[in-house]
């Protein structure tokens, strides 16, 4: 498995062979890669995240205004244009929005760690 941005210069150059994407759909800068879930492995999802956080505590207006500011890049042209030519889909939106992506996939990640009985040395 490889990121993206990082896999698909290798796959233009022809030094790699895409099978499939690991996003629930597939993306609009390969829509003739396949996801993994139509490749034969239904449900399967697995996606490449990042996100802007603040501290504990940090006042409910700083978030706000930094909330906008970030929204604000991630929606201008040059910006998207830029991602997306790297093979990000960005998103942005609300703390809460983050909040509840982030818990969500903690939990899907913990029961995988569960189910295969994975521990920390």
């Amino acid at each position: 498995m490889a990121l993206v941005p990082e896999a698909m210069p290798l796959v233009k150059a022809g030094k790699l062979r895409a099978l499939a994407i690991t996003t629930a759909k597939r993306s609009t800068e390969y829509p003739d890669l396949p996801t993994v879930a139509e490749s034969g492995v239904p449900g399967f999802e697995m996606i490449f995240w990042s996100a802007f956080v603040a501290p504990a505590g940090t006042p409910k207006d700083v978030i706000a205004k930094l909330n906008r500011e970030i929204d604000g890049i991630l929606h201008e042209k040059e910006t998207r244009a830029k991602l997306t030519e790297m093979g990000l889909e960005p998103a942005g939106g609300s703390p809460e929005s983050l909040s509840t992506f982030i818990k969500n996939e903690t939990g899907k990640w913990k029961k995988v760690v569960d189910d295969a009985g994975i521990k920390l040395d």
